[in-house]
């Protein structure tokens, strides 16, 4: 790779404007109300949460104060900013050609991404097609990406779209590159690899790599090899706070700016886990889909019968599916269907398969809207290394080495899934998902050739019951929801044949249809010239395939059947004679008191259960206590630490796992916590 001269770097750093050096620590907490209160305090909460504690990033003595007067912590990291140059140099001095589709062994800058980009559809046409989104960012920059499919240029088929989405938030440089890695991956293997060559035939991939490019150049800069840009540890876009900062460059402006474009989706916006205070860096943004960056996002959605979405992040681990926050209830109506498929993509990544809310409560995030609203499978990735795993290196920080926090986690390796597996592993699993029609529904049949077929719904995404502008946010003070006018419009052009299949999400939304409504498309057929030759409403269920003697003319018959499409494996039963225990059932109060922790004995037999997880939760389901484990063979006491000593009552205590031929596998009791 071509090195800029270290002059060069070294006057950057010079030039660059001098600032308080930030920090990581960690903060016990008590649970979510806890992240809440960390985030009403305006400070930088990572993703790096778990029932115990907190990741902050301290920007600077402001914030070690805020954090000083109401909570202890310990530090990890002393000086990012420190940290990171050296990791940089370290990097620029071991350099080698990775085994990436790229070789790349060192991060990209913005500039890098359009190139890549450009030279891949030049170098694949008829297969890979340059495209952006439908908007630019605040200051202008295009939100660039590729679509991927055989024929992809053509308008006249109707497969199933699967979306992949990075750098939302502009510090997790390593959620850009996996991204980009897989398109590469998937363009070069077209025609080779037979079950690449399968999915391209029946699937359009998009991928967008840096949906942030004004924060991601703040953050990463311009210089390749140059150890950041002016504000490594910015998260959010570049909106202004005030008239006079938009006429400054984002990265002058200070760090307290800008909004967090996965707390701006319409679809839930507002709730807790999104900030009020436009100084923190969670902010939710003055409205639903107030940012040019989301609306980017909604808007490619609104016009693509999306069924998979990936949106990728970083610092911790996880794959995390519907639903993300509890207000609809704590388990998606496709629970079926996105749980064995996280717990395989986790599997393949090495990280652990959570629902969304495990985290904490997010409201406002990308894949919201694109579940909730259009149906469509939405997950997010947590990128690891996890900084317990032996190798981690750097894994705290956002942007780690290249090795451990890139390559090993695209292509599995020490610091991340099995090798030969991670990210590349889970990413195909997804897109393979999205060509399962089982898992939507199809339109297929006759209609005049070369008119034009519009499948449309009209609706309302409502926001969350929104977090007051000031003061606490609580079930007793949060406001009623928005109704946000929205839509979903796609087309599809006849072929020749007169002959069409076209693959679309379900007309009724998932929560709509759990509370027993039912919504319909409205399928229109147009004539070349734009006239309305015909209009009908079709309900159309997930797995349903709906046939047309005509789809130009209402009054011909429809038939209704079942798809005949296989799960294809994601969802296989559990090993014949398996039996899987956890315990007890019952447990003395003072024994707690006594030991600090619940002592849970888990037992297997007739097979090997691998990445297991100890959950106990209240009455209300609320998480209190989690413990993982690799593997389970046989016995096994695991020590459930605990926060504080549970009041008398009845506790669920379960565990969860993966069989050794990857049908996810679990028990569960009632444990009854008594006197004596």
């Amino acid at each position: 790779m071509t090195r800029i001269p270290l002059l060069a770097v070294l006057l950057a750093l010079v030039a660059a404007p001098a600032a308080e050096a930030s920090s990581l620590v960690e903060v016990p907490i008590s649970g979510p109300q806890s992240v809440a209160v960390l985030e009403r305090l305006g400070l930088d909460v990572t993703h790096d949460v778990t029932k115990d504690h907190a990741r902050v990033v301290l920007h600077d003595d402001a914030d070690a104060r805020t954090l000083a007067d109401h909570f202890p912590s310990t530090t990890l990291v002393a000086d990012v900013e420190a940290t990171l140059r050296a990791s940089m140099e370290r990097q620029r001095r071991a350099a080698t050609r990775s085994a990436l589709p790229s070789s790349r062994d060192t991060y990209r800058v913005l500039q890098n991404y359009y190139d890549d980009l450009d030279k891949l559809a030049a170098a694949h046409p008829g297969l890979v097609r340059r495209t952006s989104l439908p908007k630019q960012s605040i200051e202008g920059r295009e939100l660039a990406g590729v679509e991927i499919a055989k024929d992809v240029n053509r308008t006249d088929d109707g497969r199933p779209v699967a979306a992949f989405f990075g750098v939302h938030h502009a510090r997790e440089w390593p959620s850009g590159e996996v991204n980009m890695e897989f398109a590469l991956d998937l363009a070069r293997a077209y025609g080779s690899d037979p079950r690449i060559t399968a999915l391209l035939d029946r699937v359009r991939v998009f991928v967008f790599p840096v949906v942030n490019p004004d924060g991601f150049v703040t953050s990463r800069g311009i210089v390749p090899d140059a150890g950041g840009g002016a504000d490594p540890l910015h998260r959010r876009n570049c909106r202004p706070n005030t008239p006079q900062e938009a006429a400054m460059e984002c990265e002058a402006r200070g760090t307290q700016d800008g909004v967090d474009l996965n707390r701006n989706y319409g679809a839930g916006w507002g709730g807790p886990g999104a900030s009020v205070s436009r100084t923190s860096d969670s902010y939710r943004g003055t409205g639903p889909f107030s940012e040019p960056e989301a609306q980017a996002v909604h808007e490619f959605s609104q016009r693509h019968q999306v069924t998979h979405v990936q949106s990728t992040h970083n610092i911790v681990g996880w794959v995390l599916r519907q639903p993300g926050f509890k207000d609809y209830g704590l388990i998606a109506p496709d629970e079926n269907i996105m749980k064995p498929l996280g717990d395989k993509m986790g599997e393949a990544a090495g990280y652990e398969s959570l629902v969304g809310y495990d985290l904490y409560d997010v409201h406002g995030a990308t894949e919201d809207w694109n579940y909730i609203a259009q149906g469509a499978m939405g997950y997010t990735i947590e990128l690891g290394p996890s900084d317990t795993e032996e190798g981690g290196g750097d894994a705290p920080l956002f942007f780690g080495p290249y090795q451990t926090h890139v390559v090993d986690q695209y292509l599995g390796g020490p610091t991340g899934g099995p090798a030969g597996k991670g990210i590349r592993e889970a990413f195909l699993l997804a897109a393979e998902q999205a060509a399962n029609a089982a898992d939507h529904g199809v339109l297929e049949g006759r209609a005049l050739a070369g008119h034009t077929l519009r499948v449309r719904k009209d609706f309302t995404t409502a926001t969350a019951r929104r977090c007051p502008d000031t003061g606490a946010c609580t079930d007793q003070t949060r406001l009623p929801e928005l109704e946000v006018p929205d839509f979903i419009d796609t087309t599809l052009t006849v072929p020749a044949s007169g002959r069409f299949e076209w693959h679309v999400n379900p007309s009724t939304r998932p929560w709509v249809g759990a509370r027993g409504g039912v919504e319909r498309w409205v399928l229109s057929c147009e004539s070349p010239r734009g006239d309305l030759v015909a209009r009908q409403e079709i309900e159309v269920r997930r797995g349903e395939r709906l046939s047309f003697a005509n789809a130009c003319a209402p009054s011909a018959p429809v038939d209704t059947g079942r798809t005949e499409t296989p799960r294809e494996g994601l969802d296989p039963r559990p090993p014949r004679g398996m039996r899987l225990f956890v315990g007890p059932r019952r447990v003395a109060r003072f024994a707690l008191r006594r030991r600090g922790y619940l002592r849970v004995a888990t037992k297997v037999s007739g097979a090997t259960v691998r990445n297991l997880r100890v959950r106990l939760f209240d009455r209300d389901r609320d998480l209190l206590a989690a413990r993982s484990f690799r593997r389970l063979t046989s016995r096994k006491v695991v020590r459930l630490r605990l926060r504080g000593v549970p009041p008398l009552g009845v506790y669920r205590l379960s565990l969860r796992g993966i069989a050794h031929n990857g049908a996810p596998v679990g028990s569960a009791v009632r444990l009854r916590v008594v006197r004596r």
